[in-house]
């Protein structure tokens, strides 16, 4: 697989939008029919409703007085109206109740659906997105699920119906009515469908355009130190107005079409009344109908009326949950640009020898050119390893492939014989403790932090590896100890501290290979050597690879190789690199002398 390519093609969904819809419709079938058929009943007493006020009126009409009260004579027909009424809220209430069980699931399958596969993406897919927007983004499909759901089932089924059993109840009454009023309803459905479908293209705008500033203030608020350090606040402020403007003009767009369903509503239910009353009026005076029939149409007629617009204002309104839906889906549910074989085996660690075997790889988005090139590197069992080199050397790039964030464009990388391509990335990484250079801590307390490193920890483990990680006696001063909350990414927590987590959390781990990433730059010189003391202790019987700019935090490894542009250019142990006098010995230099550190062994 080549490494760092993220595919666009539509066809790389996992799953398409109607399918996903169809899934999370129907995870509870039988609830679901039972609301179906309460609304189509519903729908259906309400169109007979009319019809039992036409029956009361000739009934009224016809009474004869030599059977007393007017009631003897509209007794039956009233009785019927008093029964639908009835029957229809009985409906609306069992479907309501179906509806209280079913809607606390109709969201929270979907989220956890889209959840599960967000998580499993490559650190690429979210290195090119705003982690805010994506949020955003399973907050629109799951609620455009559900309002999509309530307005199929309680809007368009109902409307829909009453359509059709007005068509067939005026139809035995008077068949031309009944024809006129199904041809009104299709052509009423077709046009404000056509006029709908546009609108789609337009709201999946405006979504992505509304999770773009959800996305532009959740970055500006996560770098609110630098914002306010560099004093660019109307510069961020700009920054929002640029995307603001575009997401009005989608807005706007978007508007228009509406207005358009709007005019066209109000032409057709404006002929639909006048047609009828003229039609009616016409029928009348031939003869052909009665005067309750008259009343009975019209009152149909403006219940029709009145629904259509309720039919309009609903099918934009699905328009509108099907396009946050669709822009969601093909934002997340997307093929994994790394995935497990589906013949992978966990890993089985024995000794935890790690070999690069020709190994190539660039970035995506850096026009083909390699970080890390053809190269070669065995680290056997045990060893403790130092990475050396300049910034941008590919020194994080060989970690990050280590542990499979991004697949290799060429070569292979094995622990204990084991390609990495063909085991599980959950069991590898089970085996690897990180202690990264930026540590990003949880916002929840400094113990479930902690213990995220191995999650069925007591808090006695919790407390015994934050006294390793020298972490304790700082924690302990806080008015709420280990259940302090650290906030959004432990920024309430300094540099250093952050750190201690990390590798608290390492400790705790306990894994055979430990990745140390500049694991004590944030640490002033007397933590650090604190500090190197439990790390020294954590790092026996393991195999371990450093990063470090500062070679004293390093120097005392079994071995350190340098590289520069991808490739290993020295290799060897302090003593043999500072003899031969090259890359190696020069930063040593300039650093004991004091150029860029004065740390020294």
């Amino acid at each position: 697989m080549m490494g760092g390519v993220l595919s666009q093609r539509p066809d790389d969904l996992i799953i398409k939008p109607f399918a996903f819809y169809w899934k999370s419709f129907w995870q509870f079938p039988i609830r679901m029919m039972a609301m179906l058929i309460m609304e189509i009943m519903q729908a259906c007493m309400l169109v007979l409703l009319p019809y039992a006020v036409k029956d009361i009126v000739t009934a009224a009409d016809s009474h004869d007085p030599a059977l007393g009260s007017v009631w003897n004579s509209i007794h039956d027909p009233f009785m019927t109206l008093v029964w639908l009424t009835i029957g229809m809220a009985v409906c609306s209430r069992i479907s309501g109740t179906v509806l209280l069980f079913v809607a606390r699931n109709i969201r929270r399958m979907p989220r956890i659906w889209l959840f599960e596969h967000l998580l499993k993406h490559s650190m690429e897919y979210f290195s090119n997105r705003h982690s805010g927007a994506l949020g955003a983004k399973i907050h629109d499909v799951t609620h455009g699920m559900a309002m999509a759901t309530w307005t199929l089932l309680f809007d368009f089924i109902g409307l829909l119906i009453l359509f059709v059993a007005s068509s067939v109840t005026v139809g035995s009454v008077y068949m031309p009515l009944g024809v006129m009023i199904f041809i009104w309803g299709m052509l009423y459905v077709i046009l404000i469908s056509l006029l709908t479908v546009p609108r789609i293209y337009w709201i999946e705008r405006v979504s992505k355009e509304r999770a773009n500033i959800t996305g532009r203030i959740i970055d500006s608020v996560a770098n609110i130190f630098s914002l306010k350090a560099y004093a660019h606040a109307n510069y961020e402020q700009s920054l929002l107005t640029g995307v603001m403007k575009q997401e009005e003009s989608a807005v706007l767009r978007y508007g228009l079409w509406g207005e358009a369903i709007h005019w066209t509503h109000f032409i057709l239910t404006f002929a639909l009344i006048t047609g009828s009353v003229y039609f009616a009026v016409e029928t009348y005076e031939a003869g052909k109908i009665e005067l309750a029939t008259i009343s009975y149409l019209f009152t149909l007629v403006l219940i029709l009326s009145t629904n259509a617009r309720h039919l309009t204002w609903s099918l934009q309104a699905f328009m509108e949950y099907v396009g946050q839906i669709r822009d969601g889906i093909h934002t997340i549910m997307r093929e994994h640009e790394i995935a497990d074989e589906s013949d992978a085996k966990p890993l089985e660690m024995r000794k935890g020898e790690i070999n690069f075997d020709r190994v190539s790889f660039g970035y995506s988005g850096q026009g083909g050119k390699s970080v890390i090139e053809n190269l070669n590197l065995n680290v056997p069992s045990g060893q403790k390893l130092g990475l050396v080199g300049s910034s941008g050397a590919g020194k994080s790039t060989l970690v990050s492939l280590l542990l499979r964030f991004y697949e290799t464009d060429t070569g292979n990388i094995t622990i204990d014989g084991q390609d990495l391509s063909r085991i599980t990335q959950d069991s590898l990484r089970e085996n690897i403790s990180v202690i990264p250079q930026d540590t990003s801590l949880f916002h929840r307390s400094l113990a479930d932090n902690i213990r995220y490193g191995c999650l069925d920890a007591t808090d006695e483990d919790i407390i015994d590896a934050a006294k390793k990680a020298h972490a304790h006696d700082f924690i302990k001063d806080l008015p709420k100890g280990y259940e302090t909350m650290v906030g959004e990414r432990g920024l309430k927590l300094s540099g250093g501290q952050r750190q201690r987590i990390a590798i608290a959390r390492a400790i705790l781990k306990n894994a055979p290979i430990l990745i140390l990433d500049e694991a004590t730059s944030a640490l002033d010189s007397e933590s650090e050597q604190l500090i190197q003391d439990s790390l020294f202790e954590l790092m026996k019987g393991k195999t371990v690879i450093a990063i470090a700019h500062r070679l004293s935090t390093i120097a005392k490894l079994d071995r350190l190789i340098v590289m520069e542009q991808g490739r290993i250019v020295e290799d060897g142990n302090h003593e043999a690199l500072l003899k031969s006098k090259g890359h190696y010995a020069k930063l040593w230099d300039m650093q004991s002398g004091g150029f860029l550190g004065d740390e020294t062994v």
